[in-house]
């Protein structure tokens, strides 16, 4: 009974329940919870959460400096090389105007051309010196690594309940259901869906660059085989045939071969700056495998938590935990996370991923 009455005093998934915001979950929780309000209202408690703001805020800054940082040079590479290959067709024959403006506008166009270039050429220096994707991962490592110490202190505390008040372990296996798995498979569910449409969409820009490309191609390979085996084309298409054998017509389809491929990297680089077909796919997995030890082990861990089974609770937590933080713990730099401790300190640090093989060692030599 006292697994029903937890679920029930620590409530349903609300949207908002990815905020870290201890004063908003302790109102939420229900006056039987109150040995897990007392957990969560004590300082180190705080200074988790007051660990994950900095490092969120961090990621988040540098995430969009190092997506502006390479929309800018991945967008005036392409205006450049668009912009030259249009500077081309002056040689094409226009009427008088043109020949009468020639004098001055592929002059502008030259110096918008070179200024694209070194804009270009500035904002990839600028990534390459800064780093500022490095440094959004490394952050995000930052945050989510505060994001699962909390949680596995929150489980670690204990706090003895007073009359009228549940169990804790029931209530911290609740709180962990609610603000970490429940909301961490909404997260993975919603931003793989979102990134699978963000390469969808890549796909279809790269259909218009195979069209483009096409555009170019046909009546290029046309008069090839007018100037090379003439007997090859057919007679309706010997007007496009000797179209395409002219100089203009050659400048033309040069202009679109250059502008297609332009494109085509533009997309690419694109799609790569944002990680879309990467995180769709990763983000994914991560929410099948997070549904899988949802929907399996939950009911166990309910019963274990029921029953005061407290490491049977620390494994399917620390199950959830190493799926949770696999995307981003090759980013965090043991080194940061063991300032100013000794080793002995260091060994108990909650590292993404890490197992407590004393923990595990003690319990086998039981």
């Amino acid at each position: 009974m006292s697994g029903e009455q937890a679920i029930a005093a620590i409530g349903s998934q609300e949207p908002d329940d990815y905020r870290l915001e201890l004063d908003t979950h302790a109102l939420r929780l229900k006056p039987e919870a109150g040995p897990l309000r007392r957990v969560l209202e004590r300082p180190e408690i705080a200074h988790i959460i007051e660990r994950f703001e900095t490092a969120d805020r961090a990621a988040i800054r540098w995430q969009r400096i190092y997506r502006w940082l390479s929309k800018l040079a991945f967008f005036s590479r392409f205006l450049a090389i668009t912009v030259g290959a249009l500077l081309l067709l002056r040689y094409v024959q226009a009427p008088v105007g043109w020949q009468a403006s020639a004098g001055w506008l592929p002059s502008l166009g030259l110096g918008v051309e070179y200024s694209l270039i070194a804009l270009s050429f500035l904002a990839t220096l600028v990534l390459a010196i800064v780093q500022p994707f490095e440094k959004w991962m490394q952050h995000r490592g930052f945050a989510e690594n505060a994001r699962i110490d909390l949680f596995d202190r929150v489980l670690a505390l204990g706090e003895e309940p007073r009359a009228g008040e549940l169990p804790l372990l029931p209530l911290q296996l609740e709180y962990f259901r609610r603000y970490q798995l429940a909301v961490q498979r909404l997260f993975y569910r919603t931003r793989g869906a979102q990134h699978a449409r963000a390469a969808g969409q890549t796909a279809v820009w790269r259909w218009i660059t195979v069209a483009l490309l096409a555009l170019a191609a046909i009546p290029a390979t046309l008069g090839m085989l007018a100037t090379w085996w003439p007997n090859y084309v057919p007679a309706a298409l010997a007007p496009v045939a000797a179209l395409s054998r002219e100089d203009a017509t050659h400048t033309v389809i040069l202009v679109l071969g250059i502008v297609a491929t332009a494109l085509a990297g533009l997309v690419s680089a694109i799609s790569l700056s944002n990680l879309n077909h990467h995180f769709a796919s990763r983000y994914e997995a991560n929410a099948d495998n997070l549904d899988f030890l949802g929907e399996k082990y939950l009911v166990e861990a309910r019963k274990a938590a029921a029953d005061g089974d407290r490491d049977a609770v620390a494994d399917f937590v620390g199950l959830v935990q190493m799926q949770i933080s696999s995307l981003h713990r090759d980013w965090v730099h043991a080194s940061d996370l063991a300032q100013g401790l000794t080793l002995e300190n260091f060994a108990q640090v909650r590292m993404p991923g890490r197992r407590h093989y004393r923990e595990a060692a003690s319990r086998t030599a039981a």
